[in-house]
């Protein structure tokens, strides 16, 4: 058994790689090489992923690469509402075959051949595929002695003892992201990297509750 691919080397793959400045973390296109029967996918000199076949088994491995032995070189996915999207070799529109090739050879050396394009839908779904990691917005473990943050405001003019009033009259504010897990060492932001943190209020009905 071997791997190939039935056009040159360089060829984009219709995958891209993920670069967090980028507009939607969308970098460059991921080109694929076939070195030595092992299929790389490659930005520049980083190898993104390997495809390799066992010669003698059929067997085939999609290893997708890292940085440091655990962390993985992050290949984009284009649905930002699904943490979990899937983005497959399928040929990039007809541009590439990926082909696993058997090869039969009988006693005196006569061989044939048959071919399965990997990169293409053989009933079965895409064979070659890379599921998302997203982030994981996570509630801290609040510590012994934690001071819940409170808001108050306090009609009379003037009056502004903590924590009623602490901006000014009628105003109060404070802090409540420690109900959160917080700082860039600390979020879970996934095997994307790093991001950004926001916060937001919202209502878990339609407007016009009463508010009681």
């Amino acid at each position: 058994y071997g791997l190939s691919l039935n056009v040159a080397n360089g060829v984009a793959s219709g995958l891209f790689a993920v670069e967090e400045d980028a507009d939607g973390g969308k970098g460059g296109a991921i080109l694929l090489y076939n070195n030595n029967g092992v299929i790389e996918g490659r930005v520049g000199s980083v190898v993104y992923f390997t495809v390799a076949a066992d010669a003698a088994t059929g067997v085939v491995t999609l290893t997708q690469a890292t940085l440091d032995g655990a962390t993985p070189i992050s290949i984009w996915h284009p649905n930002a509402a699904n943490a979990d999207d899937v983005v497959s070799l399928t040929g990039n529109g007809g541009a590439y075959q990926l082909n696993l090739t058997q090869t039969v050879t009988d006693g005196d050396g006569d061989t044939d051949t048959a071919v399965v394009n990997l990169a293409a839908n053989n009933g079965g779904g895409n064979a070659l595929n890379f599921a998302d990691d997203g982030p994981d917005a996570q509630l801290a473990v609040l510590p012994g002695g934690f001071v819940h943050p409170a808001l108050s405001v306090d009609e009379t003019a003037g009056n502004q003892a903590d924590p009623e009033d602490t901006v000014a009259d009628r105003v109060s504010s404070a802090n409540f992201s420690g109900y959160f897990v917080t700082g860039a060492a600390n979020v879970a932001f996934g095997a994307d990297g790093a991001g950004s943190v926001t916060y937001g209020l919202s209502l878990n009905v339609a407007n016009g509750v009463a508010s009681g």
